[in-house]
Parts: C-alpha cells; sequence; structure tokens
C-alpha cells in the first residue's frame, strides 16, 4: 500500500475499458485518533449470473474530501457484498466484478488469479463486516495520463477492519477475525463511479495500520 509520494495507477473505463493514467498524489497519511464509523456488514442478496454483472453505486465527481472518502466507502462495502457470489461461484469469472475493479490494478490482478487458479470457490456463504477508520483514511488528487485533466480528491485510500465472522470458508483453517485493511479506489468520470484499484490485508510491516 502506497502512502508516501506519487503513485501511477491504471483505469479502465465501464464504457470502452480504455485505458487510462492516473497519478494519485498523497500529501501524507494522518495520525489516528481512534474513532471510526459504526460496522457496516456487506450482506449479499444478489442472484449470480455471469451476464449480470453487479454495478457500483452511481456517484458524481466528489466536491471535497469528506465526499470522497463517504463515496468511495460506499462503493467498497457494495464491492464487498458483490464479492460473496463470486467467491461462491468462480466459474463466473473475473469479468463478474469488472464494474468494481481496475482492469490491469493490482486488484484486478489478485481477482484474475482468484477465478483462475482457485481449485474451488472459496466461500460457501455469509458476508463480510466492513468498518471504516475514518481518521486514517484520506483523498488525494488525481490526474489523467491521458489528457492532463485533474481530478481533485479523485484517489481515496481507505483503511479500516474487515471482518470474516460470518463467513463460511471452504478451507475451515482460513483464520477468522478482524483484520486491517488497506484498499486505494480512483473516481473514474466515464463511468461515474468509484472502482477499486488496491486492496490488500495490512501487517506490521506496512508502518501505521488500524487496530482491529
Amino acid at each position: 500500500m502506497t502512502r508516501r509520494t506519487a503513485t501511477t495507477i491504471t483505469v479502465a473505463t465501464l464504457a470502452v475499458f480504455a485505458v487510462l493514467g492516473l497519478t494519485a498524489c498523497d500529501p501524507g497519511m494522518p495520525k489516528p485518533t481512534g474513532s471510526s464509523t459504526p460496522s457496516s456488514t456487506a450482506a449479499s442478496t444478489l442472484t449470480a449470473s455471469a451476464t449480470d454483472r453487479p454495478k457500483p453505486p452511481q456517484a458524481d465527481a466528489p466536491k471535497d474530501r469528506d465526499a470522497a472518502v463517504a463515496a468511495a466507502n460506499k462503493t467498497y462495502v457494495a464491492y464487498l457484498e458483490a464479492q460473496i457470489p463470486f467467491k461462491k461461484d468462480i466459474s463466473l469469472g473475473a469479468q463478474y466484478l469488472s464494474g468494481y475493479v481496475l482492469q490491469g490494478s493490482p486488484a484486478w490482478t489478485v481477482l484474475t488469479d482468484t477465478a483462475e487458479k482457485s481449485p474451488t470457490s472459496p466461500i460457501k456463504d455469509g458476508a463480510f463486516g466492513w468498518t471504516l477508520n475514518g481518521a486514517m483514511s484520506y483523498a488525494s488528487s488525481s490526474t489523467n495520463g491521458a489528457n492532463g485533466q485533474k481530478i481533485e480528491n479523485g484517489a481515496v485510500h481507505l483503511f479500516g477492519c474487515r471482518d470474516n465472522t460470518n463467513v463460511t470458508f471452504a478451507n475451515t483453517d482460513v483464520p477468522k477475525g478482524s483484520f486491517p485493511v488497506g484498499a486505494v479506489l480512483v473516481f473514474v468520470p466515464d463511468a461515474h463511479a468509484w472502482m477499486v484499484q488496491e486492496d490488500k490485508s495490512l501487517t506490521a510491516s506496512d508502518g501505521e495500520i488500524p487496530q482491529c
């Protein structure tokens, strides 16, 4: 998870999946105060279909940092919900979540690896919980490498705790509990939506992380 200097990120629009280069400019991570939002549970009610792919919530260009973090967090919760049908039936393929995940991004690589390399579907049932750490999460500007357009607060770095207590895994040895996670979402103007660029578990080696 990059938190220091400018980071090059790749975006694919929903309409034509044209790859654009974006640069997220990080102002540096704020010190946490220990405050966090109430936990939300991404309980899936979706009926999975390879041709009926879930779509992220529609969003306007962020007007300020608070609005950007709130909108990106809403999309991330919806993304956790959309993951359940996919991980219950990986034959749906990575394209099932193409509305949420930027093609060519680190998150897309993880998604395709799951679809292509998992011998069985990793989840049987359940729902992920998510508690945002609002003190650590922040927004920074992004720049469209194709046309130079700057998007104020167009990249959001979310930090929080993802809870898998209510998820039934095919592998019963998967540790259960609430674990620190960092995610990067970027605003895609053509899609009028936030999309996931990176989504990873955090450890002490990542520096300052949420206490879960």
